[in-house]
């Protein structure tokens, strides 16, 4: 199933924030397939693939130092993951998936718009912007516009928190445009007659089956410029600077390079690498996190988790030494507590070897060293064993044992491991 009348549905009839020359060049793509004579083939552009790798956490680029790139290039549809790569189209809800992926990512400490775009569908375009607005208060965002951002391009650049562009980037065309197309002619001097049946005035406003009436211009025209307003105020809303009057006296010009700085479009003219390197300098002088923004929930939790003497800045060292000390001392206490409830065990006695091995060598409890030694088969006592376990268990589970000197010698290889594990004991109590 062909795409391309999915594709021209979004195109004609539509209000579109772009160039005129780039819908011309949307116009010649479809060609004759719709019905309108071919024109030429442009080629897709692409995103840069030289800055950075490819981020194993979001579908962006992401350099050494955190910036991920995210590309925004050819005309944009609100929605289009039906359109090939090849169309030269990006739809508004990918963009966003990776700005919203980069914006959580605590990899990522800044975000560099890579921009090439003449525009596309109003719709969706002003939501871009709004996220950009919001991302841009916890981390920084830059456009590079390296070769085009006009009309909806320029919508989402303008919320950067800086714009910067090439001698020979394009910007601006801050307007609406929209495409009828009236076949009225065309089918009449095929033979046909198209009938028209509808409810309500307005719903077949805009059909290509007839010309537009006066009427449904202005009502058109009333939506092109309310359209045109909201684009305004969006570009106020991220570049304060400028003025109302001032963007609406561009009457949707482009503008190229210094000509935009000097209007207050862009912040100054560079390139891509060198906007990369200054704005990699910048971003190692930012915290790793902003504060106050949850960049990974893992990282908030395991930072919940911390002591709150650690956690808590300006706390004097002293008092985290002597803190920890008596961590580790209420610790080792605990520890001789159980090891000692082990080895008194009813369960233990006949079982030396490995009642000493569980209370030494692993962190379970007296109930489940219990249950384990009942479950084993008493071991063959070496001489001296009993009255060893005898004597400890006496003791309370604290063994007597010297640790130089003495008449008392092992016997075999198993007394000798019962004396050592009871040593390195004795060393911890």
């Amino acid at each position: 199933m062909t795409m391309l009348p999915l594709l021209a549905d979004r195109i004609i009839g539509q209000p579109l924030l772009i160039t005129t020359e780039k819908l011309e060049v949307i116009l010649g793509v479809l060609g004759g397939r719709i019905g309108i004579e071919d024109v030429f083939q442009a080629p897709a552009p692409d995103a840069n693939r030289f800055a950075g790798r490819e981020s194993q956490r979001g579908p962006y680029r992401v350099t050494s130092n955190g910036i991920a790139i995210v590309p925004i290039i050819g005309s944009l549809v609100n929605r289009g993951a039906y359109i090939g790569a090849s169309s030269g189209l990006t739809s508004y809800e990918g963009i966003s998936e990776q700005l919203k992926k980069a914006s959580t990512d605590s990899e990522v400490r800044g975000i560099l718009l890579d921009m090439n775009t003449p525009g596309g569908e109003a719709a969706g375009t002003f939501e871009v912007s709004n996220l950009i607005m919001e991302i841009r208060k916890k981390k920084p965002v830059v456009a590079m516009v390296a070769d085009m951002a006009c009309s909806a391009g320029y919508a989402i650049a303008s919320a950067a928190s800086q714009i910067y562009t090439t001698q020979t980037g394009m910007m601006g065309s801050i307007g609406v445009v929209w495409v009828h197309f009236d076949r009225s002619l065309q089918m009449q001097n095929e033979g046909i007659k198209p009938t028209i049946l509808h409810a309500g005035a307005r719903k077949a406003e805009g059909n290509p089956f007839e010309p537009l009436s006066r009427v449904t211009k202005a009502n058109f025209q009333a939506e092109i410029e309310k359209l045109h307003s909201l684009f305004i105020e969006t570009v106020l809303d991220g570049r304060p600077s400028l003025k109302e009057a001032d963007l609406r006296a561009t009457e949707a010009a482009v503008f190229m390079g210094q000509d935009a700085v000097k209007i207050g479009l862009a912040d100054g003219v560079s390139t891509f690498d060198r906007v990369l390197e200054v704005m990699s300098q910048q971003i190692t002088k930012l915290p790793a996190a902003p504060a106050g923004y949850e960049s990974n929930p893992k990282e908030k939790k395991a930072m919940t988790n911390q002591p709150a003497a650690e956690a808590a800045s300006g706390t004097d060292q002293a008092a985290l030494d002597a803190a920890r000390a008596d961590g580790v001392k209420a610790g080792r206490t605990e520890e001789r507590a159980r090891i000692a409830s082990i080895l008194a065990l009813p369960e233990a006695k006949g079982r030396q070897a490995l009642a000493i091995e569980l209370a030494t060598g692993s962190d379970m409890s007296a109930e489940q060293c219990s249950k384990m030694l009942a479950k084993a088969a008493e071991e063959k006592p070496a001489a001296g064993a009993s009255s060893f376990y005898d004597a400890m268990a006496a003791n309370g589970g604290k063994p007597n044992v010297a640790t130089s000197g003495g008449d008392a010698q092992p016997k075999d290889r198993a007394q000798a491991n019962i004396e050592r594990q009871a040593k390195r004991f004795a060393a911890m109590v």
